[in-house]
């Protein structure tokens, strides 16, 4: 495993030789945005989690704030069509004492970007974020049972979840929340549970996956040893999500049927088409990034029925 990360050139440098970047969307992101990692690895012990059980491993290697802050300046001279940067690292916000680093060299260079986070962010660097040009933060809730996620080794209760999510609409970031459905654990109710978590939070977004227990994690073991897998694919020719497990109360068919209606449920409401309108008006670089999210899902939404309904 590389330690000095700060030896690798720039991604950004390839992209710009090679990548057009306009044919790429992410539906929680401006476009056209770039992808890049200031790290690899992971520290935690989420028991679900591909990476840093099969690849990266389970320590965070870093590159230095000054390497980070060199290659958003890079985009921001280089790429000036970019409108966002994602930090794809597993949990940027890991290290605070680095992340408060990056964003004071990154304060006034006027770039937009995102990263993904854990729901335990202290505070004062949630502030430092925004004021650095954070715009969003997709965030690893899986579940809003406590006993969930004692179980997948999650290490954030409950409280801390709700706590770090009202920071984060008091300094005006959003919020992309993913849920992981048919957990150690999972019931119908607590499926509701989570559902419930994520309207009452108010969150910008969701998604709701299927678990997928990859060979070579901890969930796949547990999986394995209590008989749960069935034969089958992780995906179906379309794409769709699969399911290999059966739970006693909670069949592989109803835990897809449960992630669907997961995400209708928090998208088809009214107060969610408001608060998006509301946002097209305090930024007009939303306008198309919902448009073109929204379109996605509702083709999503009438290729899923389809499939079902020939199914029957």
């Amino acid at each position: 495993m590389i330690k000095d990360l700060d030896q690798f050139p720039y991604v950004s440098k390839i992209y710009k030789r090679d990548l057009k970047i306009k044919l790429y969307r992410e539906p929680e992101l401006l476009y056209p945005y770039v992808s890049i990692m200031t790290g690899r690895g992971c520290m935690f012990r989420c028991t679900f989690c591909l990476w840093p059980q099969t690849f990266f491993s389970r320590e965070y290697r870093v590159r230095s704030p000054k390497h980070v802050a060199g290659e958003v300046k890079y985009i921001k001279e280089e790429l000036p069509e970019v409108e966002e940067i994602m930090f794809d690292d597993g949990t940027f916000t890991a290290y605070s004492d680095r992340v408060d680093e990056i964003c004071g060299l990154i304060k006034n260079m006027d770039m937009t970007w995102s990263c993904n986070a854990r729901a335990d962010v202290r505070y004062e660097t949630l502030k430092k974020m925004k004021e650095a040009g954070c715009r969003l933060l997709v965030v690893g809730y899986e579940s809003a049972d406590q006993q969930i996620l004692n179980n997948i080794h999650k290490g954030v209760t409950e409280k801390q979840m709700i706590e770090f999510t009202k920071n984060c609409k008091k300094l005006g970031i959003m919020v992309h929340g993913c849920f992981v459905i048919g957990l150690p654990g999972e019931t119908r109710e607590t499926i509701k549970k989570s559902l419930k978590f994520a309207i009452d939070l108010d969150l910008d977004s969701v998604q709701a996956s299927v678990v997928t227990p990859y060979p070579g994690t901890e969930i796949y073991q547990y999986f394995k040893e209590k008989n749960l897998l069935v034969n089958g694919d992780l995906a179906d020719e379309e794409g769709f999500q699969d399911c290999i497990i059966n739970m006693p109360d909670l069949p592989a068919k109803q835990i897809i049927k449960a992630a669907d209606d997961f995400h209708v449920k928090f998208f088809y409401r009214p107060w969610f088409f408001l608060k998006m309108f509301k946002m097209i008006l305090k930024d007009k670089r939303e306008f198309s990034r919902i448009l073109n999210s929204g379109s996605q899902f509702q083709s999503y939404v009438i290729k899923s029925f389809y499939k079902k309904f020939n199914k029957k």
